[in-house]
């Protein structure tokens, strides 16, 4: 760069700054300059936009850009040559626009808006009162500097990681301090500006040659000291008399003498007079008492959670600061898409009134008999009986797999190929959705999930004719396909129920026992009218893709990053332990003393029960308050915690196989103790899953949709991670090798 060319905004402003804090031996005028040419290239770059929250502008430009019309101001006020009232406006002029970009912004507090509207009206006329509110501004900003040099302190001990969000938080404090010096420095000048103006109209009434004939007059005089006279100043000049007025007792017997009539009215006639000026708003009337719902009428909850969750999409929708990023693009495939309609062809259309039918309706219709709901309800039955089939028949599977090598290990193998072919076809789904009919997707899934079912139950007539282990590979690739149907299934469902009320989301959760990875897509597109005009609507909606920008992914993950840690460490725990090693473990009754229930064919379907009963009881938790919580530390702790349950079901009767030894002793020696812990391990799960899953689009500034989406993508990333990790899990309960031969 040479000598000559111009230099960034960053250049500029530290060379504003720089000779802003050496004001007292720098001319002030140099610093003006730098920040003159600052605010020009804020212009010129659009670092601003009128759309964008604080949460949407960088830090640096917070750091820099956003306090130039403050430096501006306060310096202007610094100005001793020129015209003093011009000067005055100048720097209340900046001063102002500091403020209103502050105001666009969100980071005026409601507090400091109020202080300035009142100083901006005139409000405030009591002398008491105008001092009370000078202590206070005294007390906030000496709170500030004292919070800002806390922070400046405690800056180096800060590590890297949080560096950033310290960083903010002292600039946002550093800001805080220009709003109150601006609030200080605008009250300042319009006290001058009171001053000013009073001198203006004194030197208009009297004239300025009555101060100079004055001070022509006050000549010094030779009067001898040793004379009687007047007294004298040290210069000479004799110290004149002067008289305020000689009728000063009369006026004053003047004011409020007997028979004085003084203004007085009562509050109505001072009212009626506000109205007659316009100052107040008739109409209106009493605010209506909002209608207390009955929680047995059902229809009319359904009718508030529609109003409440449409309120919720919209802002979903239409997040605060994407207005400049949506706006750019749609001019731009105007420009290459735009071609311009025939004037035969408009004038050929059909009117756009609609009938009452095409009307949308703020309410959907009424589910009699809850056909609907049973709907869903066996949709999401539906979804996860592939896996519960296949983990619920370890029994029969172990006795068909003797003689292979995976004969005590299948279950491990039944967890990876199901959720990796889940994964793996669920992104599919989710990239060919604008393609295909859903009714065609749902039915084409359900239609091969029973096909495979068919084929499952005549391939038990002939498994001694394949043999144990083609048999296994047969049956594994079976549950590869389950897992597909199960993704293709979840994708469209769930894109689906999310276009109704709630409470037909709920009877899909209510069916599932596993959360696997069904909360992709539950909160996408807009509740269902069942109205021709927004079936238009949503089919044309289906073409709509949405992207997120790189900057944006990460700061959301960076305010999820604790809850999206938690819910893949959940189900990181419960994969590595559940079926794998669960369903290996066998009641510890002798076997002379073993009831029915005991026995391996009832004791290990009804381990399934069990976690499956403490896992929906799990998730139904959180719809409790005294249930609910979103505090990300306590939620990340709790999840941690289940770490406990390795040892103790590795401590428990595992069944270790034909070749195998245990590692760890036998500690658990219950089967009452064995059910209560695998009863908390499944409600845990279940509970901490849900209540992470139902926190994070409630943190204070993310955007829902994305936080969904990630945290969706770590729960798919825990489960994956768990049922490989189930594999060095199963090793150390048989010290085998669960991969190979034993």
């Amino acid at each position: 760069m040479t000598a000559t060319a111009e230099k960034s905004l960053s250049d500029e402003f530290l060379l504003g700054q720089k000779f802003y804090n050496r004001i007292e031996a720098t001319n002030v005028k140099i610093a003006i300059t730098h920040f003159i040419k600052c605010a020009e290239l804020t212009d010129k770059l659009s670092i601003f936009s009128a759309n964008e929250t604080v949460e949407d502008i960088n830090t640096g430009d917070l750091r820099q850009d956003i306090k130039i019309e403050a430096y501006l101001g306060d310096l202007t006020t610094k100005l001793v040559d020129g015209d003093r009232m011009q000067i005055l406006n100048k720097a209340k002029l900046h001063f102002e626009q500091f403020l209103r970009n502050i105001e666009l912004h969100e980071i005026l507090k409601e507090e400091d808006r109020k202080l300035i509207e009142q100083q901006s009206n005139g409000i405030i006329k009591d002398a008491a009162k105008k001092r009370e509110d000078k202590i206070a501004r005294y007390k906030r900003e000496k709170e500030i500097k004292m919070k800002l040099e806390s922070l400046q302190q405690l800056l180096p001990s800060i590590g890297d990681n949080d560096k950033e969000d310290f960083s903010r938080k002292y600039i946002l404090t550093l800001i805080d301090l220009f709003i109150q010096k601006s609030m200080e420095q605008l009250l300042s000048i319009k006290q001058e500006f009171e001053l000013l103006d009073q001198m203006r109209k004194i030197q208009e009434q009297t004239g300025p040659s009555s101060f100079v004939g004055l001070a022509n007059d006050n000549k010094a005089l030779n009067i001898s000291k040793n004379l009687s006279g007047p007294l004298m100043t040290k210069d000479g000049k004799p110290l004149r008399p002067f008289v305020i007025t000689n009728q000063r007792e009369a006026i004053r017997e003047q004011v409020f003498r007997p028979g004085w009539r003084l203004p007085t009215m009562t509050i109505d006639e001072y009212l009626d007079q506000e109205a007659a000026r316009g100052n107040i708003i008739s109409g209106g009337g009493q605010i209506p008492e909002k209608k207390e719902i009955d929680d047995n009428d059902e229809h009319a909850i359904d009718q508030e959670t529609f109003k409440a969750r449409e309120w919720d999409e919209f802002k979903d929708a239409n997040p605060r600061g994407w207005g400049k990023f949506i706006i750019n693009v749609y001019f731009d495939v105007i420009e290459q898409t735009y071609t311009p309609v025939p004037t035969s062809e408009i004038n050929e259309r059909p009117s756009q009134e609609t009938s009452e039918e095409d009307t949308i309706q703020q309410v959907p219709p009424e589910d009699n008999y809850r056909v609907v709901y049973l709907i869903f309800l066996f949709q999401g039955v539906a979804m996860l009986l592939g896996w519960n089939v296949f983990i619920t028949a370890s029994v029969f599977f172990q006795q068909s797999f003797l003689g292979s090598a995976y004969a005590d290990h299948f279950q491990n193998y039944f967890s990876v190929v199901y959720m990796s072919s889940n994964l793996f076809f669920l992104g599919l789904a989710l990239l060919t959705h604008k393609s295909e009919n859903i009714s065609f997707r749902v039915t084409f899934a359900i239609a091969l999930m029973i096909f495979i079912f068919l084929i499952i139950a005549i391939s038990t007539q002939y498994v001694e004719f394949f043999g144990p282990t083609i048999y296994f590979y047969f049956v594994v690739t079976s549950v590869g396909i389950m897992g597909a149907t199960a993704a293709i299934q979840q994708n469209e469902i769930f894109a689906l129920v999310s276009q109704f009320s709630p409470i037909y989301t709920q009877s899909i959760m209510s069916a599932l026992t596993v959360p696997i990875s069904s909360n992709l897509n539950m909160s996408k597109e807009n509740d269902l009218r069942h109205t021709r005009e927004q079936v238009r609507m949503i089919q044309s909606a289906e073409n709509v893709e949405t992207t997120y920008d790189t900057k944006l992914l990460i700061g959301t993950f960076n305010k999820i990053r604790i809850l999206a840690f938690t819910v893949g460490f959940v189900f990181f725990v419960t994969l590595s332990l559940f079926p794998s090693i669960t369903a290996s473990i066998k009641s510890i009754v002798v076997e002379h003393d073993k009831s029915k229930f005991h026995q391996d064919y009832l004791f290990i379907p009804l381990h399934f029960l069990v976690f499956n009963i403490g896992d929906w009881l799990g998730r139904c938790l959180p719809s409790l308050e005294s249930f609910s919580t979103t505090d990300s530390k306590k939620l990340a702790l709790m999840s941690i915690a289940r770490i406990i349950f390795f040892p103790i079901f590795l401590m428990c009767n595992v069944d270790v196989g034909s070749n195998g030894a245990r590692i760890l002793p036998l500690m658990i020696n219950s089967d009452l103790i064995y059910f209560s812990t695998l009863w908390l391990f499944a409600v845990s799960n279940g509970y901490m899953g849900s209540l992470t899953m139902m926190a994070a689009p409630q943190i204070e500034g993310v955007t829902k949709g994305l936080a969904g989406t990630i945290m969706s993508f770590c729960l798919g990333l825990g489960l994956a991670i768990g049922s490989v990790f189930s594999f060095p899990m199963r090793a150390i309960s048989c010290s085998c090798n669960p991969i190979g031969n034993n």
